[in-house]
């Protein structure tokens, strides 16, 4: 997490910073004292402080409105690295700077992909037959994913009744259950509307690749003959929506607790990162005419994918492996560690990719000054999404799946299952755009100004984090 050390370049403290100009007298006394006083005597130091102050401003306290500014830790990561390389005096560094923005961005990437392909994972597990699918699921031809037996509309089609109720279709409001006599016909190898003379395609189906093969797939793990005096057709009714409820209703005390530690556990780590993407945009902010647009741009597009695609997929990872894949104490600890994993890997990169003396360069030469505004706003955001992240990763397990009647279907509660970290993060630059607007004197419009970008960021990156869900089911 960033943390800041104040600078002074008048009396060398290093906890100070805005008195730079002390009068003759009283600035003098102070550095020539200063030389005679022990480093350990705090109250001589700070009435040295005070004479320092007094010289400039008349009194020992400085201004209120000039506040103090202060230097962020050393960068101690991959990002910060690479700006700097790119500003640098030092030509070896600087002639590398491409280089280090390709691994920048490589690393970025990499992240996102891995951690979209875990939820696409954790929602549909890849396979290759119906043996590596769970009891009420089976392999879905043509996308290779396990797909619930209970959502029969993919190959038998929806159908509705004279009366409005729905079948087949467990996320319509008004399913009533299944057609098991169509299920019996269309299963049956040899009857006139077997999937093997239809093709797997009925009236009413979704367009599927391979509809044949799903639909054999189906019939094998699906649907069953039943014997109690005589034989019936029963349609296996398991769905997300069932798995959700149980995992959430198996939770006991202990798991539950363990919940709680494991969610301030990712706020923090969460809370970190965003510390690290935002010290990265005030140094991109600071940096002036020392980066090129094309280098800038680059950069910003960087953060941005890091800050509202990346993070909040990482914080949604973590509810959906414990509604999904079990709520016990083990699997939430072990998911947790599993996906914050990921946060690391800019720490390991910096640490495995430059010299014991380019990272002492990097260290004393990329600190980033942040005014008095500046550290209002990342104060405030830091405590403020680590609330909703707690919050976000709460809810699910404390609100669970809909249940019938709600109006809401199973479809639209595994879609805000998905999205609501993303709410999270909408929700907490918005908060921060106010606190940041309102710390350095902004206006109404510069607040809404402000509000606004943060509102697109945040819509670009939930379409980014949609399209590339898409494209990870498609290309399984």
């Amino acid at each position: 997490m960033a943390t800041f050390e104040v600078e002074d370049d008048a009396t060398h403290n290093p906890m100070r910073l805005g008195n730079s100009s002390p009068g003759p007298a009283a600035g003098s006394g102070a550095a020539d004292a200063a030389k005679a006083v022990d480093l350990g005597d705090l109250e001589a130091l700070e009435q040295l402080d005070a004479a320092a102050g007094g010289g400039s401003s008349g009194g020992g306290e400085p201004p209120a409105d000039e506040g103090e500014a202060l230097l962020s830790d050393p960068p101690e990561n991959w990002h910060m690295a690479t700006l700097f390389a790119f500003k640098t005096d030092d030509a070896d560094l600087r002639r590398r700077a491409p280089l280090m923005f390709a691994g920048a961005a490589f690393m970025v990437i990499f992240q996102t992909l891995c951690i979209i392909g875990v939820a696409v994972g954790t929602m549909s597990p890849s396979c290759a037959s119906n043996m590596q699918c769970n009891s009420g699921n089976y392999c879905f031809a043509g996308f290779n994913r396990c797909e619930a037996c209970g959502y029969a509309f993919l190959n038998l089609g929806r159908e509705v009744t004279a009366d409005g109720d729905v079948l087949n279709d467990p996320n319509s409001d008004r399913f009533v259950g299944y057609n098991t006599t169509h299920a019996a016909e269309f299963c049956e190898e040899d009857g006139p509307n077997s999937y093997m003379r239809t093709a797997g395609q009925l009236p009413g189906t979704t367009m599927q690749l391979e509809p044949q093969k799903a639909a054999e797939s189906w019939c094998a793990a699906c649907v069953h003959t039943t014997d109690h005096g005589e034989a019936r057709v029963v349609v296996d009714p398991f769905r997300i929506g069932l798995l959700m409820a149980e995992h959430i209703t198996a939770m006991g005390l202990f798991d539950c607790i363990t919940l709680i530690f494991a969610s301030f556990f990712v706020a923090m780590g969460a809370t970190s990162e965003l510390q690290d993407i935002q010290i990265f945009e005030l140094a991109l902010l600071h940096s002036g005419t020392e980066l090129h647009g094309r280098c800038r741009m680059s950069l910003v597009c960087l953060n941005f994918v890091r800050r509202w695609v990346f993070l909040p997929s990482l914080v949604t990872a973590v509810p959906t492996l414990v509604v999904l894949k079990g709520g016990d104490a083990l699997n939430v600890c072990m998911n947790t560690v599993a996906v914050m994993f990921l946060t690391e890997v800019d720490e390991g990169l910096y640490a495995f990719g430059l010299s014991s003396a380019e990272r002492s360069m990097v260290e004393d030469g990329g600190r980033t000054t942040v005014s008095c505004p500046e550290q209002k706003t990342l104060r405030s955001s830091k405590w403020t999404h680590a609330l909703l992240i707690m919050v976000s990763i709460l809810s699910p397990v404390i609100i669970g799946p809909p249940s019938a009647g709600s109006g809401i279907s199973e479809s639209t509660s595994l879609l805000i299952l998905m999205l609501q970290a993303f709410v999270v993060f909408w929700m907490g630059g918005l908060a921060e755009a106010t606190v940041a607007n309102s710390a350095a004197g902004g206006t109404a419009a510069q607040t809404a100004l402000a509000i606004a970008r943060k509102t697109a960021a945040s819509m670009a990156g939930v379409v980014m984090f949609l399209v590339l869900y898409a494209v990870a089911v498609f290309l399984a």
